[in-house]
């Protein structure tokens, strides 16, 4: 018995360490398409896009090739 809720506790830590410490990523920690997505999720929100509109704008925000050329 002891040996089973050992077992789960085991279990339940490695399951949730990435969970955690994904909460912890920075700015400098992110790659350059995490920063982009935040960037254009953030403008898209700003403007208050919805469906189709914000669908169109994410899908040509992420393809600009100006934000590409950002260094990580």
């Amino acid at each position: 018995m002891k040996l089973k809720i050992l077992f789960i506790i085991l279990i339940s830590v490695l399951l949730l360490n990435p969970v955690l410490s994904a909460e912890k990523m920075t700015e400098k920690d992110m790659s350059v398409q995490q920063r982009k997505m935040g960037s254009c999720n953030s403008k898209a929100h700003e403007k208050s896009l919805k469906g189709e509109e914000r669908k169109s704008f994410m899908k040509s925000c992420l393809s600009n090739k100006k934000t590409s050329k950002m260094k990580e």
